[in-house]
């Protein structure tokens, strides 16, 4: 199954680049099947639900931060990658 993650870390600053930092590394070692060409936007490839994502993530934003999870239907539509971006879409999405 895929799933979308999405996110906007509202408060700027330093604390800002620390939190994004973290957030990213930890997408990308615990969901190391990832696709991430958008900013704050991840495409994941996991057995974990969308709900079991958003515990996850949880610990890595604020209350005035916001998160979105969606699990994927396996279709979608989209302009301008790569070839090898729209390789991984086809292939995974």
């Amino acid at each position: 199954m895929s799933c979308l993650i999405g996110y906007d870390l509202n408060r700027e600053g330093a604390n800002y680049s620390a939190k994004n930092t973290a957030l990213r590394n930890h997408i990308k070692e615990r969901y190391p099947k990832y696709w991430a060409h958008l900013d704050s936007t991840f495409t994941v490839v996991t057995d974990l639900t969308a709900e079991l994502i958003r515990h996850d993530l949880l610990p890595f934003v604020d209350e005035n931060d916001e998160l979105l999870v969606v699990e994927l239907t396996h279709e979608g539509a989209w302009h301008g990658f790569s070839e090898k971006g729209r390789n991984w879409l086809l292939k995974d999405l």
